[in-house]
């Protein structure tokens, strides 16, 4: 996949700043996720810098959504899709 839009402006030289870099739409070039030419997946940053949304095959019926964010030195991950099961994932 590729990215659509240029990396956020608000990245900065932190811990951060890789998940931050994401932000903006990817597109699924190849259609290795089954969504050739369109975009398969989006990253916005938001809560100051500190929380990344990514939402996977947005406006389907299996719309998965996911918020990555620090909780202390650890990553946490929230799960959200069609399946209820929210699992929160941390490493």
């Amino acid at each position: 996949m590729r990215a659509a839009a240029a990396p956020c402006s608000c990245c900065c030289a932190d811990a951060d700043a890789p998940r931050q870099a994401l932000a903006g739409d990817w597109i699924d070039v190849d259609g290795a996720v089954g969504m050739k030419g369109k975009v398969a997946v989006s990253y916005r940053v938001t809560g100051g810098g500190f929380s990344v949304i990514e939402t996977l095959f947005a406006g389907l019926p299996h719309e998965t959504t996911t918020v990555h964010h620090k909780d202390g030195r650890h990553v946490v991950l929230t799960h959200d899709c069609a399946a209820g099961n929210p699992p929160r994932m941390r490493g």
